[in-house]
């Protein structure tokens, strides 16, 4: 995936860490195992819930030694429902905190610094405090801000009132919706998305075929409507469709070429 996904133009690929608090293999092993077999540029994430500073320090001591020069700080997501009986929540540092401790730990013993990305959550419903959170991750040494999905008109004008905003690179989000199903999941189930209501009606009784289609056509269609706000854009895979992130990254550099400006591409 990682090949193909660079192959298809990504300029890097980005490694979650334990989205939606369900366990999956370590993000920063992962980001080093997939960087050595294919030499693909990564930047991991690295959450602060449920770590403790030795941990997250270990962590970053391991990207350090790996040759790693980039990281992408987030609070992390709080642990399920169905999870709190057995699972104690454990929540410590917060990814502004953690920001502003990466250059003192960095001197005390990494070979260099780290460049620092983090999220900014464009469906947020209080997007002020959102913007209040964002305004100080940068202080706190954030130089680049990755958003959540832009699928409704709420997320961009909340996207062009960041970009006025905020003084750091902002990548925008961009997720294909892959299904009718997938849309009514999205915007009813994951907190930190929001999906216009038209949005969802263009995808009601489409086949496979077609609704593949359409997540191109819009994704695309919110690429250019944000391209005045943006940096680059960071495209999010939805169930390994890995054609469907390959097309819309050849849409993305036809229009690269149509307007002779290049954005750089994480995924």
């Amino acid at each position: 995936g990682a090949l193909a996904r660079r192959a298809a133009g990504a300029d890097w690929i980005t490694m979650a860490d334990n989205p939606r608090a369900i366990a999956r293999p370590d993000g920063v092993s992962l980001s080093i195992l997939i960087n050595a077999l294919t030499r693909v540029p990564v930047i991991p994430h690295l959450a602060c819930r449920d770590r403790n500073e030795l941990s997250l320090r270990a962590a970053l001591s391991a990207l350090d030694v790996a040759g790693f020069r980039e990281i992408l700080v987030v609070t992390g997501d709080p642990v399920r429902d169905e999870d709190r009986g057995r699972i104690a929540p454990c929540s410590g540092l917060c990814a502004a905190d953690l920001a502003s401790k990466i250059p003192e730990w960095a001197e005390g013993g990494f070979s260099r610094g780290f460049s620092v990305s983090a999220a900014l959550n464009v469906n947020a419903r209080n997007f002020g405090a959102e913007l209040a959170r964002a305004e100080r991750k940068i202080r706190n040494g954030v130089c680049r801000l990755f958003t959540q999905p832009v699928l409704s008109p709420t997320a961009l004008a909340n996207l062009a009132q960041a970009r006025s905003a905020l003084d750091c690179e902002i990548f925008g989000g961009i997720l294909p919706v892959v299904s009718s199903r997938n849309a009514e999941f999205l915007a009813n189930g994951i907190p930190g998305i929001r999906i216009g209501d038209e949005v969802r009606e263009r995808y009601r009784g489409l086949d496979r075929e077609a609704t593949a289609s359409l997540a191109v056509e819009l994704s695309l269609e919110f690429s250019r409507e944000m391209s005045g706000f943006v940096d680059g854009l960071y495209l999010i895979t939805p169930f390994r469709r890995i054609d469907i992130v390959e097309t819309i990254l050849q849409g993305l550099r036809a229009d690269e070429e149509a307007c002779g400006q290049k954005k750089a591409c994480g995924l």
